[in-house]
């Protein structure tokens, strides 16, 4: 009879998003399945803590619960904050801890140079990490589970996604109406050198990337959260939801009987009449679209996003026509960037109005396409990692100031407003002193930026404060 196990999930959360991470639900309800116990220590209502505040309550969790694994889950900006926590960890429990997650599958050793770290999860960890926690102390070799002394080969991606049970949402103790994720599918067919599916693809070389979940299971899960949580809408978030024409035809046409509103993701490309139709009858209330840049030169160089502006605005054009809300997803601080493909990026906004926005700083993580076109190109990157890339940019660029491109960030929701001749006044903003314009180290800017941002449908950065001060 195999041991029982106690494992204690760490989420180092640095965003600020009061939401679950699907990623943990999936782990922790194999895990469960197999009888094991499951809790979770979450950070996301300590992000203002001092260190010591947020050690006191992580040595009481782990006494009341006494762990044999601790697993992390983190994202790149995530990762130096977890690492800390581990260090912790190790300096009062002599408790293995393993790393899973993006970051870890993309910079295993970079990970494992942390002595407070025993494994590292490459990959897909559903069927690794419940051999290593049947195994636990043992001295055998599981595929994806890496050690200083071991490298493992990956095992092939998860075909079969509906042999995996619904993710475990009570693990994470939020608001009922934050429980709305759900995920059809996983991977991309796209290629943007920014994101780390173009680099994840590349690990797995003759396996089919993108796979799709039984569109009845995905409406029995839907079914599943309506009953047990009191919801406003169901965010699906895969990458791409618009990805497959007719599987989301069929997938509308199942849908519509359940009457939830949902979001998704949308290529802009993808859209048309026909698709925008069928996910407006099916209860569809916003997607969110990525423009990136309104600049088409680099969008398709840099980024290799091939939408024109047209297709854009026609994009928009067509869910406004339907009575479809939009999100516009954009970034500014890319290669090659300047004050006037920035204006273009505000202007393109002008032109589509979407009904929300979103404006980041492109943060170039190390292992991406877009990395090394930063390096190549001479752009000089700092080595200290940001909380976010909603705080500052690593970029140093030769003609755009850090207060600048910030002052740019911060104000996107007034430069998108107001005509561009006025656009001077607002640049006065650039000779702010750094610490005005940085806001996730000041809490009453973070409160006066969040007012000035139109509220999503989900959470926004002022609920966080509510609940944190």
């Amino acid at each position: 009879m195999k041991s029982k196990r106690k494992i204690l999930f760490i989420y180092p959360n640095q965003t600020g998003q009061v939401s679950e991470q699907l990623g943990v639900c999936y782990l922790s309800a194999i895990l469960k399945k197999a009888g094991h116990s499951v809790e979770l220590f979450n950070t996301t209502y300590l992000l203002y803590f001092s260190l010591e505040k947020i050690k006191m309550q992580l040595y009481k969790k782990i006494n009341l619960f006494n762990p044999d694994l601790i697993c992390f889950s983190c994202r790149s900006l995530e990762f130096p904050f977890a690492r800390r926590i581990a260090v912790l960890i190790k300096e009062k429990y002599n408790i293995k801890i393993i790393f899973g997650g993006i970051h870890p599958t993309i910079n295993p050793d970079e990970v494992l140079k942390c002595r407070a770290i025993d494994y590292v999860c490459i990959g897909e960890g559903e069927d690794s990490l419940l051999k290593l926690v049947e195994n636990l102390n043992k001295n055998i070799k599981i595929n994806n589970i890496w050690t200083r002394e071991t490298k493992t080969p990956l095992n092939p991606l998860i075909q079969d996604l509906d042999r995996l049970p619904f993710p475990d949402r009570e693990l994470f103790k939020i608001p009922s109406e934050a429980h709305n994720l759900i995920m059809t599918s996983r991977g991309c067919t796209y290629s943007c050198t920014y994101c780390f599916n173009n680099t994840l693809r590349k690990k797995y070389p003759h396996q089919r990337y993108v796979r799709f979940r039984d569109i009845n299971k995905v409406i029995e899960e839907v079914k599943q959260l309506v009953e047990k949580y009191k919801l406003n809408h169901i965010f699906f978030c895969d990458d791409v939801f618009t990805s497959h024409k007719k599987r989301l035809i069929e997938f509308c046409e199942k849908y519509r009987e359940l009457r939830v509103p949902f979001v998704c993701n949308a290529r802009a490309e993808q859209i048309d009449e026909e698709i925008a139709l069928a996910l407006k009858k099916a209860g569809c209330i916003e997607i969110k679209i990525g423009i990136e840049t309104g600049n088409e030169g680099l969008r398709k160089k840099v980024l290799h996003r091939f939408a024109s502006n047209e297709s854009i605005k026609r994009a928009f054009e067509i869910c406004r026509k339907v009575g479809i809300k939009t999100y516009s997803f954009n970034m500014i601080g890319l290669p090659f960037e300047t004050r006037r493909t920035i204006y273009e990026t505000f202007n393109i906004n002008k032109q589509v109005k979407p009904d929300s926005f979103q404006v980041s700083i492109l943060y170039p993580f190390k292992g991406s396409e877009i990395y090394d076109i930063y390096k190549k190109n001479g752009y000089s990157l700092e080595g200290e990692k940001i909380q976010s890339f909603m705080e500052n940019s690593i970029v140093n660029f030769p003609n755009l100031s850090k207060n600048e491109l910030l002052a740019y960030h911060r104000f996107a929701p007034l430069y998108i407003k107001i005509p561009q001749k006025f656009y001077f006044l607002l640049s006065l903003m650039k000779f702010l002193p750094l610490k005005l314009t940085n806001i996730f180290k000041h809490k009453s800017m973070a409160k006066l930026y969040s007012l000035l941002r139109k509220k999503d449908v989900g959470f926004s950065q002022a609920d966080l404060f509510k609940k944190t001060s």
